[in-house]
């Protein structure tokens, strides 16, 4: 299970949201890349190792189609309020960065712990 999921469940029980929006917007931060930038494929491969999409034995309960477009609505929910920028998306890929705005709202949301546990260790699985 990813770490990101851990404080994903902790930024939902405090704020009103989606779990699976924190859990991607989570992601997108702890981009180890300089562009923080990510791929659907890398979108659906945290989502995969979450509870919420996993049976009890860990496959994923969900096809890649409905991985595809439960990430694709949940962009567009963190578009609207401007988190993301999303640069191109297609049925099979797409491109996305958090904003500035998405992490502001992440460094507000979290305690300085929880945000240096995230930069350490929040893109493993």
């Amino acid at each position: 299970m990813p770490a990101v999921y851990y404080l994903a469940r902790q930024m939902h029980r405090q704020l009103s949201g989606a779990l699976i929006d924190y859990v991607l917007l989570l992601w997108l931060y702890s981009n180890p890349h300089e562009t923080r930038r990510r791929s659907l494929a890398s979108l659906r491969h945290v989502l995969k190792h979450t509870p919420e999409f996993q049976r009890h034995d860990g496959k994923p309960n969900v096809t890649e189609d409905e991985l595809n477009q439960i990430v694709f609505i949940a962009l567009k929910r963190l578009k609207e309020k401007g988190f993301v920028t999303v640069y191109s998306q297609n049925q099979f890929s797409a491109q996305i960065s958090l904003t500035e705005k998405g992490i502001e709202f992440i460094r507000s949301s979290l305690s300085s712990e929880s945000i240096q546990f995230l930069e350490d260790s929040g893109h493993m699985t």
